[in-house]
């Protein structure tokens, strides 16, 4: 098969796959795309490669969302979408948890840590030559899926895709995949690949 996309390395925001710094990543990233975006004389009837990050986790993306609300004073927005998004890193409490720092000043600097970090990664995104920005989703909830969408696409100015979306298997049920499946097409995600655990 001939490639449609590149994802370079595999979220790259977890320590558990990318140890380097979201400095090094951009360079990772600049070398792979200006690669996947090289025209080739031996198919020329193809056009260049298309490139993308390697898919930032549920989790991480869904802390951006999250504080990004509180940094906008939206508080009760940010609690909602901690229910329904953020319970797949605290399981015990439901996300509820995230509800209790109902400002900025109140959260922890662990997290504060975290969401700095991921923004750098963020403006790495915005910055480069990537074609799309690739997340990657496991939460049931199709509107938290869709404000994720927003968030990336407004804070990127990309396209947003996911080479990686399904469901853990404590809810693996199936009256969970199509109003996922159903709010990736009213997004207009150009892809999106199912991923079954």
């Amino acid at each position: 098969y001939e490639p449609k996309l590149l994802a370079i390395e595999n979220e790259e925001d977890s320590a558990g796959f990318y140890t380097g710094t979201p400095e090094e990543y951009s360079e990772e990233l600049e070398l792979g795309c200006s690669i996947a975006h090289q025209e080739d004389a031996e198919y020329k009837p193809l056009k260049k490669y298309k490139c993308t990050n390697g898919g930032m986790t549920s989790a991480d993306v869904s802390f951006l969302v999250w504080y990004d609300y509180l940094e906008k004073d939206e508080s009760e927005k940010a609690c909602s979408f901690a229910k329904r998004a953020l319970y797949i890193r605290d399981r015990e409490s439901n996300g509820e948890v995230y509800c209790l720092y109902d400002s900025v000043e109140k959260v922890p600097q662990w997290i504060k840590n975290l969401v700095s970090r991921l923004k750098r990664l963020i403006d790495v995104y915005k910055n480069s030559d990537i074609d799309y920005v690739n997340f990657h989703w496991y939460s049931h909830d199709p509107e938290a899926l869709r404000e994720v969408i927003d968030y990336l696409e407004d804070k990127t100015g990309k396209q947003v895709i996911t080479n990686e979306l399904g469901q853990k298997e404590w809810e693996a049920e199936a009256k969970y995949v199509q109003p996922l499946m159903q709010a990736i097409v009213d997004a207009g995600l150009e892809h999106a690949v199912w991923f079954s655990i």
